[in-house]
């Protein structure tokens, strides 16, 4: 059988990042309004009829006989937000605790997430809606202030262990430790200083991956994907140290030249790297758009 829509959730604004919980359990969905949304992924809380107001197109148009059924519309729920800064980064700590949100103006928050009382949550799934999305991730952990320019992509180690990447103009990669207190005076979450990695460019992705011949007291690499078509590995050690191990240089497809753009990437079995990419579309401007519209007069 093929994929298909199970249900379908809109925001205020357009999508700018969404992150899963390590089980999968519950997404959670930033949005270029700075809020932040949950949904829970099995037990969703469908749009009742009359919210719909009639005016929601189909999601999904009727499959052939024998198809899938149409998607259901279900609500989401907002659990925190960054002050009408564009969220552009989501991750989940790998045991679940924290959530780590970025955003243009420079800013890294780890929140905690709430965790749910079994025996309440017995009860509340029965009711065929989800936990966490009923609730605001209203406690903050730690605040990661030192980038110079917008944050591009978050990405968790260890619940004690986050790397955050910067867009052009720094082009950076830093680590920070959101468990350790920040209230002592000349005292901050930053450890291992920074990697520069093209100022030129900006970081699009991160990855982590840990080589079996890895020591113990190293972290493993942090793979930074550049829209300069370049892939950091640096190396992070336990206390969240970071060394530019090498960069390595991605050809795009026969033919693409600088049309193409790595946008994602991702590390699978074996350790093997995979960086999804796509062709660069032209900037229309004033000038191509009358010459376009010149050679169309001409035809």
């Amino acid at each position: 059988a093929g994929a298909h829509c199970l249900w379908s959730a809109s925001l205020p604004k357009r999508v700018s990042a969404i992150a899963f919980t390590p089980g999968s359990e519950y997404v959670f969905v930033g949005d270029r309004w700075g809020e932040v949304h949950c949904v829970s992924v099995a037990h969703p809380k469908p749009i009742k009829e009359e919210d719909k107001g009639g005016a929601s197109e189909p999601l999904q148009e009727e499959g052939k006989k024998g198809g899938p059924a149409k998607a259901k519309r279900v609500e989401t729920t907002r659990v925190l937000g960054h002050f009408a800064s564009i969220v552009t980064s989501l991750s989940v700590s790998p045991c679940g605790r924290y959530l780590c949100s970025a955003d243009r103006d420079g800013k890294v928050r780890v929140s905690v997430v709430p965790q749910n009382d079994k025996d309440d949550g017995a009860a509340k799934e029965a009711e065929g809606a989800g936990w966490l999305d009923r609730v605001g991730l209203h406690e903050v952990q730690a605040y990661c202030v030192g980038h110079q320019s917008w944050v591009s992509a978050t990405l968790f180690l260890r619940p004690d262990l986050v790397v955050s990447a910067s867009g052009e103009g720094e082009c950076c990669v830093r680590a920070w430790n959101p468990l350790r207190s920040t209230e002592a005076p000349g005292t901050d979450n930053a450890v291992g200083g920074a990697v520069v990695v093209d100022k030129d460019s900006s970081v699009v992705a991160l990855a982590h991956a840990l080589p079996v011949n890895a020591a113990e007291d190293d972290a493993g690499l942090v793979l930074a994907l550049t829209e300069s078509r370049r892939v950091a590995l640096i190396r992070c050690s336990a206390q969240g140290e970071l060394t530019l191990v090498r960069l390595l240089a991605l050809e795009g497809e026969e033919g693409m030249g600088d049309s193409y753009l790595p946008v994602s990437m991702a590390v699978g079995p074996g350790q093997v790297l995979w960086v999804a990419g796509c062709r660069k579309a032209p900037i229309e401007t004033a000038e191509t758009a009358e010459t376009a519209e010149t050679a169309e007069t001409a035809e």
